[in-house]
């Protein structure tokens, strides 16, 4: 993956970031759409999952392959096919010039910002953020079994039958979690459903 301060690369329209395949040519399944009205990517981190958090100067909006134009405040997070994961919801007020994951499994960000998300926050801060997903489907789920840093998708009804620890939770529009007797699921952030 490829970030900076351009809008071509090998003279097709490409803004701030890409995608190389070994040879140096264009990845293009790696499709991120219009992408960045404005800005340059500074700094590049690949989640376990293969999600890819940008950070940087940029701000204004990002055009995804959906053709829904999303609000970027110098920090976003794609997914692993460059489309835009609207999970991840940071705002900085200044440059994003670093990120990592630390051994805790946490997003660490570095630069020249004095909020994130309106909290204050000086030069360093560390994200409350999944950094892993898996979905479950019928009794299969997509990942394997979920982690604490999961962002977990419900698509069929699920029973769950032990404790769970869980980053997120989402469950599709009429879709049950049941957590049994005494078991406990705990969520790092949120749950979501219908």
């Amino acid at each position: 993956i490829v970030g900076g301060s351009f809008t071509t690369f090998g003279g097709l329209s490409k803004r701030s970031f890409l995608r190389l395949n070994a040879d140096g040519t264009i990845d293009s399944s790696f499709n991120s759409g219009i992408a960045f009205s404005n800005g340059y990517v500074k700094t590049i981190t690949v989640q376990p999952d293969d999600r890819i958090i940008l950070g940087g100067q940029f701000s204004g909006t990002f055009t995804g392959t959906d053709n829904i134009v999303y609000p970027v405040r110098r920090i976003t997070r794609l997914n692993s096919d460059g489309s835009y994961n609207t999970s991840f919801k940071t705002i900085l007020n200044n440059i994003c010039y670093t990120s990592a994951i630390d051994s805790e499994g946490r997003i660490m960000i570095g630069g020249a910002f004095n909020s994130v998300n309106g909290t204050a926050k000086y030069r360093v801060a560390r994200l409350l953020a999944c950094i892993d997903n898996t979905t479950y489907h019928s009794t299969v789920w997509s990942r394997g079994w979920p982690n604490k840093y999961a962002e977990v998708s419900i698509d069929s009804d699920l029973n769950l039958t032990t404790d769970a620890n869980f980053c997120n939770c989402s469950t599709a529009t009429d879709k049950k979690l049941i957590v049994d007797g005494g078991n406990v699921l705990t969520l790092e952030l949120d749950v979501f459903g219908n």
